[in-house]
This record gives structure tokens, sequence and C-alpha cells, in this order.
């Protein structure tokens, strides 16, 4: 069976060439679906050296175009025009969509029509924007959401701009999904979600496969951890809650001294570096006027908190690097205002980390509070603190939700049962398209 992936982000499983370090469920599929099946794979770039080249038994196609460029969202044809050449030159038995959060997808689904084909492609869920954009904002003050800082007139974007952008990617989501006859989901919340844009859509369930390293790994040990520290990513993302887990840190704080935030990622709020025109114009200014409307209310609570001590930036981590922070941390925190399944829970489990999160989504299909990680509402910080605080003092919970968790991770992100059930969907969509 020859099976062409649409995904958003490079993910190879070779060694010589580096994947994404985000995508990690996808990652984890393909070193099983390869195995196979005949598998073509297809990502944007932003520009063409290649049109598409075999590495390994992989069969990878590129197309041009920039899906994270400033500005209205606008559907362009030569996408789809792209997309029907790779669907066309591939001849797939299955087309599997991975995501509906960027303009390809609905570009892939539109090839897929006009080639007849649409009956043979799958959407694979996996954060809903047009869902999102009511959660952009959640539990920023509103001073932030409606006014523009100095750098942000210069160069566009701010917290409403950026729930305007994900609206606007909802409405081809939505088309895209309202078009398309099955899906593959893994938790009630995208199931809801996806039914709720297209009653009529065929609903398949499969848990992902994460990275083969959190498999191989050893496992968190709370005697080697760092005490009283913390594990977040993707804090630049307002939906990730970055914010919530600073008012926390505040509370934490008053009681444990020693607290430590590990964050992916660059210091985003450290602006001694010049990146572009703009930076060079506002080098000399204030630090005020060259932060983005939240990067100045995460500064301001840092300030109000005295937190500057306790927070340190990892820098972009890879898939290894990933796995050494979580076996050093004390606690992982997911702190979304909205989230369909976290992978990084996921990986989190499978290490024996504890986790403490936000009470959102499909978080809900993934922990059972009590059992392997506390829950608490996305908008009660304080809850937050609380979980936090309660595990610091009871080592007992947290051997408990370490081994809870790793349980709960063999099962939901089994290799072998997720592989066949993949492999089923397949053959059952094949069937039905004959």
């Amino acid at each position: 069976m020859k099976v062409l992936w649409v995904i958003n982000t490079p993910i190879y499983i070779d060694e010589e060439h580096a994947s994404s370090t985000r995508g990690g469920w996808m990652e984890g599929a393909l070193r099983q679906a390869v195995k196979v099946l005949d598998m073509h794979v297809a990502f944007p770039v932003t520009t063409i050296s290649v049109k598409g080249e075999k590495i390994g038994n992989i069969y990878y196609h590129y197309f041009q175009y920039n899906q994270f460029s400033k500005g209205k969202v606008v559907y362009n044809d030569v996408l789809e025009d792209n997309l029907c050449h790779v669907i066309d030159s591939s001849k797939p038995d299955i087309i599997h969509i991975w995501g509906t959060e960027y303009l390809h997808s609905i570009a892939a689904v539109n090839a897929a029509e006009k080639l007849g084909v649409l009956s043979k492609t799958i959407i694979n869920l996996q954060g809903l924007v047009s869902v999102y954009a009511g959660h952009y904002k959640a539990g920023i003050p509103y001073q932030y959401c409606h006014k523009r800082t100095l750098i942000e007139l210069l160069r566009g974007g701010s917290l409403k701009a950026g729930k305007r952008n994900l609206e606007q990617r909802g409405m081809f989501e939505k088309e895209a999904i309202g078009k398309i006859k099955n899906v593959i989901g893994r938790t009630d919340w995208d199931r809801a979600c996806a039914q709720q844009i297209n009653p009529k859509v065929h609903y398949y369930f499969c848990n992902e496969i994460i990275r083969d390293n959190f498999y191989l790994s050893e496992k968190w040990n709370l005697q080697k951890c760092r005490k009283h520290s913390l594990f977040i990513t993707q804090p630049g993302n307002p939906i990730k809650g970055f914010h919530n887990v600073l008012i926390a840190l505040g509370i934490i704080k008053r009681k444990y001294q020693d607290v430590i935030l590990y964050v992916t990622g660059k210091n985003f709020l450290n602006k001694d570096t010049v990146e572009g025109l703009v930076d060079k114009i506002l080098f000399n200014f204030p630090m005020k006027y060259r932060y983005t409307s939240y990067e100045r209310y995460l500064s301001e609570l840092i300030q109000e908190f005295c937190l500057d001590d306790c927070i340190y930036f990892t820098g972009e981590l890879s898939k290894e690097q990933m796995q050494e922070y979580f076996l050093k941390t004390n606690i992982f925190v997911s702190s979304s205002s909205v989230e369909n399944e976290s992978n990084a829970i996921s990986e989190a489990h499978m290490l024996g980390v504890p986790v403490v999160a936000s009470y959102v989504g499909g978080v809900t299909n993934r922990i059972e509070h009590g059992y392997d990680g506390y829950l608490y509402p996305y908008n009660e910080p304080y809850m937050l603190a609380y979980y936090i605080d309660k595990l610091f003092q009871n080592p007992a919970i947290e051997q408990k939700f370490s081994l809870n968790g790793i349980a709960s991770a063999n099962t939901i992100n089994n290799v072998e049962t997720n592989r066949l059930k993949l492999l089923q969907i397949y053959q059952d969509v094949l069937g039905e398209s004959v």
C-alpha cells in the first residue's frame, strides 16, 4: 500500500537529516509505517532546491509555501496546484493529512477533490485553530489585549491580531473538515469538535506513537532530579499559559526560595540581540518599547514576583535534550487554556515525570486526577501552585504518579497497538473508496 502524508514540518528518521523539534508523534508513527508501507511524505518549504528526493525507504516531496508569513491569511491557488502535482506524481492509495492548522491542509483536500481521490483522504486531528481562537487571550488583562506596543506598530501584530489570524485560518480548517469523509482523532475533545463542524464525518480513534528515545530511556528518579524544579514548553504562545505559570511561581517562591522553572526555547524576553531593521531602530529605546504586548505582561509579572533568578531558558532542544530536561525536573507543568492532547504530557508520562496540568480539552483523556497527575482549572493559577506545593511536600505521591504515569503511557502510547490500528484505518478507508 502506498501512502502519502501531508505534514507541516520536516520529519526525517535517518541519521543524516535533522527533524523538526516539533511533531514528535509524526516521527514515531513514521518509523513504524515505513516498515510495512510504501511511504511518501510532503511538507512545505520556503525555498526549493529539489522538488523531491528519496531518503532511505521514504520519498520526500517538497512544495513551496511560507506558512509562517505575517499579515492576512489568504488562500493561494498555486499551493493547490503544487499539491495536485504531488498527489498526481506519487499516485497514493491513501492520502493522510496531519493537522488542519495551516492552509496547505485545505489545499491538499481541494487537490484531492479535484483529482477525484477525496474518498481515500484522511485528516488527522491535531490542534483545532477554529476552537483555539476563542481561548487565545484567556487570562490576559484587557490592557494588554487591546493596545499595541511600539514594536507591534512597526512590525505589525498584536494579541488581537494573533486571535484574528487563528480565526482566519479556522475558516479554512472548517472548510477542510466539512469536505472530508474520514478523520483520525484520539480524545473526546477532538471528536466533539470535529463532529460539530461536520456531523457526517466518520471518526476513527487512534492514539499516538511518541519519539523512540522516550520508550528506550531510563525512567525518572526522584533522588536524581533537581528538587523544587518545574518544566514547561512553548512559552511564547499565549494559549500555553506561561503567564499563569508565572503567577503560580510567585506564590510557590514564598515557600520555596530555591524553586527553578526550566522553559524551552530561547529567552525571548532578552532583547540584547539585534535581529532585523526594527530591532536596530529600537535598540536604544527603553525595554518596554521593545516588547510585544504579551512579552510586556510576562516581564511585568516577573518583576512583580521577583522571578528573574528562578527562570532558566533552555534554548531549542533536540529530542534527546528534551528527554534530559524531563529527567532532571521535579514536576512537568502543562498550563494551556486549551489543548487537544499534549504530546509533552505523553512524553513526561512515559518517563515517569510527575505532571500537573490544566483541566482543558483532551488533557482529560490523558490524566486521571489523583492517579497519574493533578488537574486544575486553567484560570486558577493559585490552584496550580497548590498542587505543585502538594507534590513538593509528598514524595510518596510523586512516586505514585511516576509509576502510574508510566503504566498509563505504556497503554495509551503502545507502539504495536497504535501501529496496527493505523494500518487497519488505512485498510478500512481504502476498502470504502474502491
